[in-house]
């Protein structure tokens, strides 16, 4: 309901609440709740400044951290893009929702 009611707080809270419960679940097989350290340096980081909405995609390495607005994403994409500038394992991309259900395009093979 809460995205539903565009309530960003109540549904970044679920969705985040939705992460660490998994994270937690597989932590035994991953040997942790993410990946890799140096994500789980980021995303804990995250979370200890407040943000709820943080989490890995499924075995990760990539982390997320849902935000406002478009212009808070971009303003953090580049606080992080200069914070590890020097290791050139991580990158840091702004995206968003799609806002469509999905389509299926029968097309296939040599289109001109």
């Amino acid at each position: 309901p809460a995205l539903a009611e565009q309530d960003f707080q109540a549904f970044s809270t679920f969705l985040g609440a939705l992460y660490s419960y998994n994270a937690d679940y597989f932590a035994p097989a991953k040997v942790g709740s993410y990946a890799r350290q140096p994500v789980a340096n980021i995303l804990n980081g995250f979370k200890q400044q407040g943000f709820h909405g943080v989490g890995q995609t499924s075995w990760g390495p990539t982390g997320f951290v849902l935000l406002p607005s478009r212009a808070a994403a971009i303003q953090m994409q580049a606080d992080l893009l200069q914070r590890y500038a020097n290791d050139p394992h991580l990158s840091f991309i702004v995206t968003a929702a799609i806002n469509h259900p999905a389509r299926i395009d029968t097309k296939y093979g040599n289109e001109a």
